[in-house]
């Protein structure tokens, strides 16, 4: 079993958020499009069989990991107003240094995570905006008038704090991202496993130029062999005997309403049903000691081969205990 960060260059911007289970699902599309279905059925059925064969992160901004949820912790206190207002500033943030965890010496809590936030800034993070698209009529080929116009979303990695003046320098500095994968498979077969996950982009609106992703490089990391709390670094449900082995849970919970690939949409419902995720970022202690937790799961689709990715790569940290 190998740890492994891959950092991904996005060359567009994305109609759709680069989750972990989201990812996983490329990752299979890649594999039956250039090596045929059996070849996916053999890596579906290895990760059922053991999780850690490979799971993949949610996407982080390049060299930060998300912040951890920690448990509450009793104010001793009544904060001034400018504890108060840092506080504030810093629920807003999403992301640390990656080497805060991965370069640990000591353990953190809620008091020392404020700390590290206040004097760590955020450069880059992922961006929503609104863009106005108009209706093009096919037989026509003209708009379709008033009635045309709709907006969609879109997801950019922009500057945390835009400067006042964009420069050619700004422009030109690359727009990295780190993926965090557990794989029984080599750094080369991994790499080649994640190049053919975006040969044909990402997500929704591929056609119209969004979710174009390079690849550019993967490296073995060493992590820390245990501690008292690990890190989701994606989204997951655990199973049935992950639950009796987790405790102190801290998490937040969503909602996915995952749709099947482009190739089925004519022939099946594209919609899977609902699924309730727990969020990266979530963190526990764990009375064993596992790289990945949760499971892939079946009948999320009233077509049986349907499959959903809900495991995920966990990052053991230390924290304060009491």
């Amino acid at each position: 079993m190998n740890w492994y960060k891959a950092q991904l260059r996005l060359r567009s911007s994305l109609a759709t958020p680069l989750v972990g289970d989201t990812l996983f699902g490329h990752v299979c599309w890649g594999i039956v499009r250039t090596k045929g279905e059996k070849d996916l059925l053999e890596f579906l059925e290895s990760c059922e069989q053991d999780p850690t064969f490979f799971s993949i992160s949610s996407a982080f901004p390049a060299d930060t990991l998300p912040i951890p949820i920690l448990p509450s912790s009793k104010e001793t206190l009544t904060p001034s107003l400018s504890q108060y207002g840092k506080k504030k500033k810093n629920k807003k943030k999403r992301y640390i240094p990656s080497r805060v965890l991965l370069e640990q010496t000591e353990p953190i809590n809620r008091e020392r995570l404020n700390q590290l936030l206040e004097i760590s800034e955020e450069t880059f993070v992922f961006q929503s905006a609104t863009r106005l698209h108009n209706t093009i009529n096919r037989i026509t080929g003209t708009t379709e008038g008033p009635t045309g116009l709709f907006t969609g979303d879109e997801l950019t990695l922009a500057h945390s704090t835009p400067p006042p003046a964009l420069t050619i320098e700004l422009l030109k500095y690359p727009k990295l991202v780190d993926l965090y994968i557990v794989s029984r498979k080599s750094k080369e077969v991994v790499h080649s496993l994640l190049e053919d996950a975006f040969k044909y982009g990402y997500g929704a609106d591929t056609s119209t130029g969004k979710g174009w992703i390079e690849v550019t490089d993967i490296m073995d990391i060493q992590v820390r062999s245990k501690g008292n709390r690990y890190l989701s670094l994606g989204p997951f449900i655990p199973t049935d005997e992950e639950r009796r082995q987790i405790n102190h849970f801290s998490y937040e919970l969503f909602i996915r309403k995952g749709k099947i690939g482009s190739e089925f949409v004519h022939f099946m419902n594209p919609f899977k049903k609902p699924i309730l995720l727990y969020r990266e970022g979530s963190s526990f202690a764990l009375t064993t000691h596992k790289p990945v937790i949760g499971t892939i799961l079946k009948g999320i689709h009233t077509e049986e081969m349907i499959r959903h990715a809900a495991h995920t790569p966990i990052l053991p940290f230390l924290a304060e205990e009491g």
